[in-house]
């Protein structure tokens, strides 16, 4: 009798820690942003484009007053955004912002900037500054591909895609300026349509 109560105390047991994984095993697989924020980073990206063509059909200043004056707004909006759509929902969720899982990826993240950064810039001190909307079309597949490993895993095909065009960008003879307008508005159009898709994903788990 103690034998079989002994046993049974252990298979308790043992089924408390398997569903104490499962239940971690989920929480890092849920995403970490609330879906707009790619949507409305998709947005700004066009914005930012369109801004640009007509900064550049005025013919109003250089490649780098554009740069300072229309695309680092965006990409200070951009992040701007992303803290807040990854508070509101590790807050929907009822989770912890500063998980282990969220330190992690953000480390790896802030190691991918620095290097994006220092590349672009070596392009541009070397004179290269042609192959910039090349090397930020395949940064942002990068960025694609690290971000596929939290629950967006359909980003990776994005990834590709990018590489693919910017493999198309890095053939054809085309003005600097007409490439960077381009690239931001693919940038976009991906984003967007990630975003539509993570929606989407999401609206058919909770219909289940």
């Amino acid at each position: 009798m103690i034998f079989n109560d002994e046993n049974n105390e252990n298979e308790k047991y043992r089924q408390d820690i398997n569903t104490i994984k499962n239940i971690l095993i989920k929480v890092d697989e849920k995403p970490i942003y609330e879906n707009w924020v790619f949507s409305t980073a998709g947005i700004l990206f066009i914005i930012g484009s369109i801004i640009h063509y007509i900064y550049y059909k005025l013919q109003s200043g250089t490649l780098t007053d554009s740069f300072f004056r229309i695309w680092i707004p965006v990409i200070l909006l951009m992040l701007f955004l992303e803290p807040v759509a990854l508070v509101r929902k590790m807050a929907k969720e009822a989770l912890p912002v500063f998980s282990k899982t969220i330190i992690k990826f953000y480390i790896g993240l802030c190691g991918i900037s620095a290097a994006s950064v220092f590349l672009c810039v070596i392009i541009i001190k070397a004179g290269l500054i042609g192959l910039l909307p090349v090397c930020i079309l395949s940064l942002w597949a990068v960025f694609y591909f690290y971000i596929s490993q939290m629950a967006y895993t359909h980003f990776t095909l994005h990834g590709y895609l990018l590489i693919a065009i910017a493999i198309i960008f890095y053939n054809i003879q085309t003005s600097i300026e007409i490439q960077i307008i381009l690239a931001g508005l693919i940038l976009g159009l991906s984003m967007i349509v990630a975003g539509i898709t993570e929606m989407t994903k999401e609206k058919k788990k909770n219909e289940q």
